[in-house]
């Protein structure tokens, strides 16, 4: 796939090299298992309710996704209604199988291009999305640590760090720095200000939770049953693991650190078969979910790149934009 803007694009190596990679770790992964136990597991799984499941997860995310993310774009981009940002989040799906962060950056090209708006200020949304996801993420796992220090004690150690963090992000926010105000990148975050970032956190919070309760079924098909302290501690680092830009959809990474976190909840049959074998299926299944996904929204977001684009103003900071 060409580079969205048009340029060349990457060699055939960098494109390689995150399934390179993936096999890497698989094979690390697959060496500390018993392959056939891998396939044992893989065959007790009714197809037919794991398709149903994976699919399920699918439709819910697309939706909770866009809904968050229309309530972002929308101050780059007032026009912008529910309706477009879904077939617009549909059709970054197909790109996103290579990475989520490629899928990110296709819908900030597709919508720059569809509403007129600058590619630098729709990318500052997408920075916004970013930091209200990784947000969401924190929150979830921060209302566990009350249920964390028998499963993950060293999970505070970590938490509590990224929540100063956070404090201190929506004091520079607050108090506008010239140097970073200014820059036209960051301009959405500064528009948005402190309470709309926790706003707009809220709004992503059941997308997040979607995610979470999503990884927690995949890996109960496998009999790898979490309660609710270690799901909220756990998965979170899985999905953050899974984000990274290593390979794709988290492959193989993912199965290293599931095999640190979850033994103490996998069956005591080979357990680390189980693990392995319940992240590879979510794998497979959510990757083949996206492309039929992305394959089946990508003609009407062709069709709407090919309408005369709609210019849209940004909003003030108190403003909150068009309807849907």
């Amino acid at each position: 796939m060409s580079a969205p803007s048009g340029g060349a694009a990457p060699p055939l190596w960098r494109r390689l090299l995150p399934w390179l990679v993936a096999v890497l770790f698989l094979a690390l992964a697959l060496w500390r298992v018993d392959p056939g136990e891998v396939a044992r597991h893989l065959g007790r799984v009714s197809l037919p309710a794991y398709a149903a499941f994976v699919g399920a997860c699918l439709a819910v995310n697309l939706s909770l996704d866009s809904l968050a993310s229309w309530r972002v774009y929308r101050l780059v981009a007032p026009t912008l209604r529910f309706r477009d940002l879904l077939v617009v989040r549909g059709a970054s799906y197909l790109p996103g199988t290579i990475n989520f962060h490629v899928g990110q950056a296709y819908l900030t090209f597709l919508l720059s291009r569809r509403h007129g708006a600058p590619v630098v200020s729709v990318a500052g949304a997408t920075l916004l999305s970013y930091a209200t996801f990784f947000g969401g993420v924190i929150a979830v796992t921060a209302v566990s640590l009350p249920f964390s220090h028998e499963s993950a004690p060293w999970i505070t150690g970590y938490v509590l760090p990224l929540l100063v963090a956070g404090v201190v992000y929506l004091a520079v926010l607050r108090l506008r720095p010239g140097l970073l105000a200014a820059r036209a990148f960051l301009k959405p975050l500064f528009d948005a200000g402190p309470l709309r970032h926790v706003t707009l956190l809220l709004w992503r919070l059941p997308y997040v939770v979607g995610l979470v309760a999503g990884l927690w079924g995949a890996y109960a098909f496998f009999d790898v049953t979490l309660p609710f302290g270690p799901t909220c501690v756990l998965m979170p680092i899985i999905l953050l693991v899974s984000a990274l830009p290593i390979t794709p959809q988290g492959l193989g990474a993912r199965e290293l650190v599931a095999i640190e976190l979850l033994a103490p909840w996998a069956p005591e049959d080979d357990g680390q078969a189980a693990i392995v074998a319940a992240g590879a299926a979510w794998t497979v299944a959510s990757m083949i979910g996206q492309v039929v996904v992305g394959l089946a929204f990508t003609p009407a977001g062709t069709r709407a790149l090919a309408e005369p684009a709609e210019p849209s103003e940004p909003t003030g900071p108190s403003e909150e934009g068009a309807g849907a």
